[in-house]
């Protein structure tokens, strides 16, 4: 590629990323009903509650840091993503025997929800949160 389309094609592409995330037991399958939050920069950016398979989080713009949380009934964990991740699963070894598992849904800072998806606006970012 010419340096030219190069130049191109880096100012075509808008900047951003989707970060793929998953909640698993420890067998390795999907926990229905667990809570992920998502907060860029230290700033909550939106939540989901899974359904059978993987959430994501799609930022449009620049973020320095995205943390996530996984919470299933008392138990949290959480985890900084690096920009090169653009996938993360959380495990849990045991599930509470008093979990029930919520209806899946995405859910903006503002309280704005949508199923399977949500578009929220996090200080200037635009962010698509899907289930």
């Amino acid at each position: 590629m010419s340096r030219a389309a190069t130049a191109m094609k880096s100012i075509s592409e808008p900047k951003g990323r989707k970060i793929a995330v998953r909640v698993v037991d420890s067998d390795g399958k999907n926990i229905r009903g667990a809570l992920i939050s998502m907060f860029l920069d230290q700033v909550f950016g939106g939540s989901l509650t899974l359904g059978d398979g993987p959430g994501s989080f799609d930022i449009e713009g620049e973020v320095q840091r995205v943390k996530l949380t996984a919470e299933v009934v008392d138990l949290t964990q959480e985890a900084y993503i690096s920009s090169r991740e653009n996938a993360y699963q959380f495990q849990f070894q045991s599930i509470p025997m008093n979990f029930v598992a919520a209806q899946p849904g995405a859910r903006c800072p503002d309280g704005t929800v949508g199923n399977p998806c949500v578009v929220c606006s996090v200080g200037g970012t635009q962010v698509r949160i899907c289930v």
